[in-house]
């Protein structure tokens, strides 16, 4: 299977953003601490060890903003992840492949990011994902963009936002441009994001940086 480029995704994202990845199978699941024991208490054994990676990786991203130490990483009512105070991040986890990327608050307001298999929908995802309206550009990047959307506008506005209400233009040029039809926080007139096929993999990323 082509490797999934970890650098190409870190260059993706804005200054101010610590980044870690981690592509393989591990021969033993890293340790989960306190809350994050609980969190995968009813997880499968293959969801577990994903979900521990993921843990894994975003404590080495904080540790890159100088917040190191084995601090639990526990998961909120939208189903992110709980970062220490001043800390905003995404996690992305999808088999073998997992990414954190974690940012001061004083560099950025938000940010979401995703990691998909390059491959096309499961029958009927693409018509759950993808609205009537919205151009069949590129399927499976569209869906990451709606992903790493949601990861960054749960933490903001703490309000659930349907695919349905989301429109993603694919620019050739790695960036993606969304249409939001609803009323959003100010902070998303500031929103960026971008994109980039590697390997196996799409990749995309979501962000809004601070005022």
């Amino acid at each position: 299977m082509p490797a999934f480029d970890v650098d190409a995704f870190r260059r993706l994202l804005p200054g101010g953003v610590s980044f870690a990845g981690h592509q393989g199978a591990l021969a033993t699941t890293p340790p989960l601490i306190g809350d994050e024991a609980l969190a995968a208490a009813r997880f499968s054994e293959a969801r577990r060890r994903e979900f521990a990676v993921g843990r894994q990786v975003a404590r080495q991203a904080l540790a890159g903003l100088g917040r190191a130490g084995e601090q639990s990483i526990g998961v909120g009512r939208g189903r992110q992840p709980l970062w220490p105070d001043g800390v905003v991040g995404s996690l992305t986890h999808t088999g073998d492949v997992a990414a954190a990327a974690v940012a001061d608050v004083r560099a950025l307001r938000g940010i979401g990011i995703d990691i998909e298999r390059d491959q096309e929908l499961a029958a009927g995802v693409a018509e759950a994902v993808l609205r009537p309206d919205e151009p069949r550009v590129d399927p499976v990047v569209q869906f990451s963009a709606k992903e790493s959307l949601y990861k960054l506008w749960w933490p903001i506005a703490r309000q659930w936002l349907d695919f349905g209400e989301v429109a993603v233009d694919v620019g050739a040029d790695g960036a993606l441009r969304y249409r939001i039809d609803r009323a959003v926080p100010p902070e998303f007139r500031r929103l960026r994001a971008a994109w980039l096929r590697s390997g196996d993999f799409v990749a995309t990323a979501a962000w809004i940086e601070t005022d």
